[in-house]
């Protein structure tokens, strides 16, 4: 591919912001927040794809919108090819919803369907590596527009190839959901509205790309309309039920009808039953799939008699075990050209009606006999309304006797509702009328139950024509009437049934061909819903003229028509195609013909595709670049695709001729042949196995090989194993790059070896010298000096340690660089820690005047396990920063200490006894300094990075101080951070937050035994420093002692006036006004008797006769140390001391040598280093033999015994290692020397080479007095007295 660059940017790349950029970022969130919102509800029909679209075109907008960003041309490129996933896979996943929505659930669970991912893959095969072969991209420029640089592209066959499939894909889904959306246009109209927007947009918006009709030509906005188009579908979906109305009213109608529906298959097996069929064979738990006769009793029943229902007359009359009657209807379904698939069984429960017919014909039998003996239940009542005579029969109906009725008023045994209506309509109709014919009334027997009756009476009357008795005919209609009821409620039901039925009902005249009646669905077939259907003529249907004529003849002689398929038509033109299945009826006296229907418009739609579908992927298996053969289980070669002669140089003919090993080559015959064994044994064991992969070369017919990935797996027919299917494909490129790379990875580590190598070296060559520079001028401060000289000497010093510092940064940065640097796990007191690398910056304080301040809150009373070394160097680092930027004010270390909470203590209750046990700590570096802006403030952490460039001219420094204490926090597993506001004064902060484990060694407490001396005592603070106060009276008050503090010399002297007496006063030296040693004066003055202990706080030389005249006993460097002011404390007596010890001079003590005596030979091949090594330890009355590398070094300590050996690890003829290899292994133990490694070397790892070597110690160079001392004082006594 050319790439034409078009523009150039200097510097870093950067963006263009672009008013069209929130375009894409808006549709980003949008579509995400719709994808969340869809996934929510995955379960509705079509949701699943929808959210995979709203996925794949955030992916596109957020690519397009990041390339239209982008200046540089790389990242445009690349931003383009991110965007291609969008763009292949969101027509696939626009298509799949459509299928779902459209209900082609057929198609979605077609196996074919899963190539229509064919062509959307190789797409981004060839975009990702259009690099090596230019086919879908031939160049690319940028170009400056009106709203930015845009990338101009060039495209290749292989882009237009894609666009074509990618086209294909949306206009088939596009025509699915318009044609879906114009057959129910009357019924959704919003919902259509909403789905053809949806689908124009996506059209429009590539419409108007394709033919420049925006202001920006190069602008592709089809990913938003995409988004867009999705947004609307999950709007229509989610918000208007889109998908949820037809599929929940099939399944309600079919679950909660009241008739019994069970579906079975030739074999008697079933294959769905609906809840009423369940119950009325008293089913519990149904195994979809088992056979029919072992549901239970009742299902062994219907089981024997489906095939006398299917027999005759396709009805049958069952009688359950419990007693329940059942009318079973059976219907055949067959598929496609009458090949029967199973049997529709509809149970009916007529336990009711099968009781009333008995009933009727019971009654029928006893009316007769009752006829022959009385007529009917005759009563006759006088004006009165009083009953005067009635039959036995009446009795026996009503249960009463004679006595209980004669002389009572015949309303007295009518039911409330009829005797009101006696009384005040009936009795006066009848008296007046002298007749009545079949009026109800209700009658109540003796045992409290209602007859229904119709009463007919006829009146006797007098001469005068008064009626004077009345003789009534009582017939009961009670069963008759419930008889009636029930069958109006079955009528309505069945009507019901067939009027909500979930297939399309029709009944035609079968002379005129009126269509006489349609349930729902029959109307929403044929577009008939708001047309009267007196106006319909049945011929109007059929695509063909004369198909209805042929389908009346077909049913006169055969009096059925079962899934015949008809080309039919709908009252809008729309064409369709159908299963009909007809039987000739009655309805309302006329001939007619009862039609059922199945829309097959989809399947046959669906047959289409599938048979185009196979042309296709037969093409495409003949025309991919990957070799596609088929084995059987004989292992010759069935099938083979052509492209195996581009792999080979054999034919497909040829191929198919040979067995599969004679396209292995020897050496992977064996592993070929026993992957084809283990598919065949999973095979025959039942287990399903999966697609195994594996490399192998194959033969070409020129005698070379090629290395492949061959896939193999069981090939189907149907559920019928027939062989093995094989995709090949050539690696051979593949396994050159990856030879390349282990040749480049060879090749890297090589470079590091020889850059550890390389520091290595330069660590000693730099330090060598130094260690003269150092050594000399340490001893060189230790003569008689005048100011002028000591002043030259302090400053060579000072930058002769300056300048190992950058060396030590330099070094431990390449440690860890090169991941040399380890750190070491041993117990240690936090405090100690703290409270040396305080030491170490002391001076450095107080030479700018600054006060500093540490404090420890929580219990610290454990020793942790961890790198101390490291720990302090990082502390160190932060301090030696915050004095360095800070000019005024203060520098606090403070520790926060929290047990952290564990799988075994979640509490986070640490016991130092009781292990395991975790510390969370953290620490806080806080100065009054420049503080640094939130912009700057991740710069500082970067390596060889300040704040700015005039900050390192001011200050100085690497800028790596910093980047160095974060890679040692995150190897401690911690965290470090800061905080600064960025206004001068106000300072920064630096967090750095470890959690380290505990052990049970415990450290010696602030409340250790004596501090009970201290309770009760009064003490007087007095320090201008607000936080040195806090931090005192914490401090003291947790001794139990009572203290008080002041800023100034005349607030003390007016607070000792005013209470009662103190024992011990606290005085800092630098104070406004009044200093510590005046205030000191001024106290022995006024209380001259009473004189409380006076100790003084001070980080500044002092003058000592000054302070011994003013009364003061002792004097305590700063940052005050909690257990050196508790010994100063405990201490009594106003005896002048010092509680600390070094205050940042050498103290040479000539006499060291008498007390610890030894003996020292020192092997040192640099002369100048030989001096400074000599001068020193003389200086401490130290004599030292000299030898010059490790050969003299073994011939000395043959000769005499040394107590101790200073080792140089780099000498000529034997280094220091092998020279200690050598006395280890010829002296005896008792003669065996305390080695100590002088080292320039910085690395851990040779360091610990070293001490393995059989070294006990080393000192690093440039060597130091007091590390030298240090070392000596490691050497054991029993060594220093042997």
């Amino acid at each position: 591919m050319e790439v034409s660059p078009g523009f150039q940017f200097h510097g870093e790349p950067k963006l263009q912001l672009t008013p069209l950029l929130p375009i894409y970022f808006v549709t980003v969130g949008v579509t995400l927040l719709v994808a969340l919102q869809t996934w929510q509800r995955r379960r509705t029909p079509g949701a699943r794809q929808l959210t995979f679209l709203m996925v794949a075109a955030a992916i596109w907008a957020f690519a397009d919108g990041m390339a239209l960003a982008s200046l540089d041309l790389q990242s445009k490129i690349a931003f383009s090819k991110v965007s291609h996933i969008g763009i292949q896979t969101v027509p696939v996943f626009f298509l799949l919803f459509v299928l779902s929505y459209t209900g082609h659930d057929k198609v979605l669970h077609s196996r074919w369907l899963h190539l229509i991912w064919v062509i959307p893959l190789l797409s981004l095969l060839a975009v990702f590596t259009n690099e090596r072969h230019s086919l879908f991209w031939e160049n690319v420029s940028l170009v400056q527009t009106s709203y930015g640089i845009e990338d101009d592209y060039i495209h290749g066959p292989l882009f237009w190839v894609s666009a074509a499939n990618l086209y294909v894909l949306i206009l088939v889904a596009t025509v699915l959901l318009v044609r879906n959306a114009v057959s129910s246009v009357h019924q959704f109209r919003l919902q259509t509205v909403m789905i053809l927007t949806a689908t124009a947009i996506p059209w429009a918006a590539n419409f108007v790309y394709l033919f420049d009709l925006i202001p920006w030509p190069w602008l592709d906005l089809t990913s938003v309309a995409f988004a867009a188009s999705g947004v609307l579908l999950a709007w229509a979906i989610l918000r208007l039920g889109l998908l949820r109305i037809v599929p929940v009213a099939r399944a309600q109608l079919v679950e909660r009808m009241s008739e019994g529906m069970v579906v079975i298959d030739t074999r008697g097996h079933i294959i769905d039953l609906n809840p009423a069929a369940a119950s009325l064979l008293q089913i519990e738990h149904v195994s979809i799939g088992g056979p029919l006769y072992a549901a239970g009793e009742g299902g062994a029943l219907l089981a024997r008699n489906v095939g006398v229902a299917c027999k005759e007359g396709a009805c049958a009359e069952v009688l359950l075990p419990n007693g329940t009657t059942v009318e079973v209807r059976c219907s055949s379904l067959s598929a496609l050209h009458g090949r029967l698939q199973g049997t529709l069984l509809v149970l009916h429960d007529i336990t009711d009606r099968k009781r009333i017919e008995t009933e009727l014909r019971s009654s029928e039998e006893r009316y007769r006999t009752l006829y022959t003996k009385t007529p009917a239940m005759l009563h006759s009542i006088d004006r009165k309304g009083r009953i005067i005579s009635v039959t036995d029969f009446w009795l026996d109906q009503m249960g009463y006797g004679r006595s209980d009725v004669v002389g009572h008023q015949s309303t007295e045994f009518m039911t409330e509702v009829s005797e009101r209506y006696a009384r005040e309509q009936g009795l006066a109709e009848f008296f007046r009328a002298g007749i009545v014919s079949e009026v109800p009334y209700e009658f109540v027997r003796r045992d409290g139950t209602v007859i229904e009756t119709l009463l007919s009476a006829v009146a006797e009357r007098s001469l005068d024509g008064q009626v004077v008795r009345s003789l009534s005919v009582l017939q009961d209609v009670t069963e008759r009437n419930r008889v009636w009821r029930s069958l109006q409620a079955s009528e309505a039901r069945y009507r019901t049934l067939i009027d909500a039925a979930p297939f399309p009902a029709v009944v035609t005249a079968v002379a005129t061909g009126r269509i006489l009646y349609s349930n729902a669905m029959g109307k929403e077939l044929f577009d008939i819903a708001d047309v009267p259907l007196d106006s319909l003529l049945a011929d109007n249907f059929y695509l063909h003229a004369g198909e209805r004529r042929r389908l009346l003849a077909r049913l006169a002689s055969d009096q059925r028509i079962t899934n015949a398929e008809v080309e039919m038509r709908t009252a809008k033109g729309r064409a369709l195609w159908v299963l009909l299945s007809a039987v000739p009826i009655e309805f309302d006296g006329e001939a007619a013909v009862f039609s059922i229907f199945n829309d097959i418009t989809d399947r046959r739609s669906i047959e289409e595709r599938l048979r185009d579908s196979e042309r296709r992927y037969r093409l495409l298996a003949e025309n991919v670049s990957d070799v596609i053969w088929m084995l059987d289980f004989d292992q010759h070669v069935v099938y083979c695709s052509p492209s195996i002669f581009g792999l080979t140089g054999f034919s497909a003919e040829e191929a198919m001729q040979a067995k599969a090993t004679d396209f292995v080559v020897p050496a992977s015959q064996p592993r070929f042949v026993e992957v084809l064994h283990e598919l065949t044994d999973a095979l025959a064991n039942g287990i399903q196995s999966p697609t195994v992969t594996l490399e192998i070369e194959v033969p070409c017919k020129d005698g070379s090989a090629v290395w492949t990935d061959t896939s193999v797996k069981l090939m189907y027919d149907g559920a019928q194993a027939i062989g093995f299917l094989g995709i090949t494909r050539d690696i051979s490129v593949r396994r050159a790059a990856e030879a390349a790379m282990r040749a480049a990875r060879d090749a890297a580590e090589a470079a590091t070896q020889a850059k550890s190598e390389f520091l290595a070296n330069m660590s000693h060559e730099i330090r060598t010298p130094m260690n003269a520079v150092i050594g000399m001028t340490s001893l060189l401060l230790g003569t008689q000096l005048t100011p002028e000289q000591r002043e030259f000497t302090e400053t060579v010093r000072n930058s002769s340690e300056a300048l190992l510092a950058i060396i030590n940064d330099i070094l431990d940065f390449s440690k860890i660089e090169s991941g040399k640097l380890e750190l070491e796990r041993h117990s240690f007191d936090v405090a100690l820690c703290m409270e040396s690398a305080l030491d170490l910056v002391a001076m450095q304080a107080s030479r700018k005047g600054l006060e500093l301040t540490y404090a420890v809150t929580g219990d610290l009373s454990a020793h942790v396990v961890g790198d101390d070394t490291r720990l302090r160097q990082v502390l160190v680092n932060l301090l030696t920063n915050a004095i360095k930027f800070t000019d005024r004010g203060e520098v606090n270390l403070r520790l926060a200490v929290q047990p952290s909470a564990t799988a075994d203590d979640p509490r986070g209750c640490c016991n130092p006894s009781d292990a395991p046990c975790r510390l969370d700590l953290h620490f806080e570096v806080q100065d009054t300094g420049l503080g640094i802006p939130k912009d700057r403030q991740q710069r500082l952490f970067s390596s060889f990075s300040q704040v700015d460039t005039s900050t390192t001219r001011r200050f100085g420094g690497t800028g790596l101080g910093l980047a160095i204490s974060r890679r040692l926090v995150e190897l401690m597993g911690g965290s470090i951070w800061l905080e600064s506001d960025g206004v001068a004064g106000h300072g920064t902060t630096f967090h750095v937050r470890l959690t380290l484990p505990c052990t049970t060694m415990p450290v010696q407490a602030d409340s250790q035994p004596g501090a009970a001396d201290l309770t009760g005592k009064r003490i007087l603070i007095v320090d201008d420093n607000d936080t040195n106060q806090r931090i005192l009276l914490h401090q003291l008050r947790q001794w139990g002692i009572v203290c008080q503090a002041v800023g100034s010399a005349q607030a003390a002297i007016e607070t000792m006036v005013g209470e009662s007496a103190f024992d011990v006063v606290l005085l800092d030296l630098q104070m406004p006004a009044v200093d510590g040693i005046g205030l000191a004066t001024e106290i022995r003055r006024r209380w001259p008797d009473a004189t409380p202990r006076l100790i003084l706080l001070t980080s500044m030389d002092y003058d000592a006769g000054e302070v011994a005249r003013a009364g003061v006993s002792t004097y305590l460097y700063k940052p005050i140390k909690p257990a050196a002011l508790f010994d100063v404390l405990r201490q009594a007596g106003n005896q002048p001391r010092t509680a600390t010890g070094d205050n940042g001079a050498t103290k040479w003590d000539a006499s060291l040598a008498e007390r610890r005596p030894l003996r020292i030979l020192a092997a040192e091949d640099n002369l100048v280093n030989q001096k400074v090594i000599q001068t020193l330890l003389g200086r401490f009355g130290y004599r030292v033999d000299l030898v010059n590398d490790g050969v003299q070094a073994v011939e000395a300590v043959r000769r005499q015994f040394y107590d101790v050996v200073l080792m140089d690890v780099q000498m000529p003829e034997m280094d220091g290692v092998e020279a200690t290899i050598t006395i280890r292994s010829e002296l005896p133990p008792e003669r065996q020397p305390y080695i100590i490694a002088m080292t320039a070397n910085a690395f851990d790892d040779q360091r610990r080479l070293y001490l393995e070597s059989g070294m006990n110690d080393y000192v690093s160079k440039p060597v130091r007095p007091a590390m030298l001392l240090a070392a000596l004082d490691r050497v054991p006594e029993r060594v220093a007295h042997e």
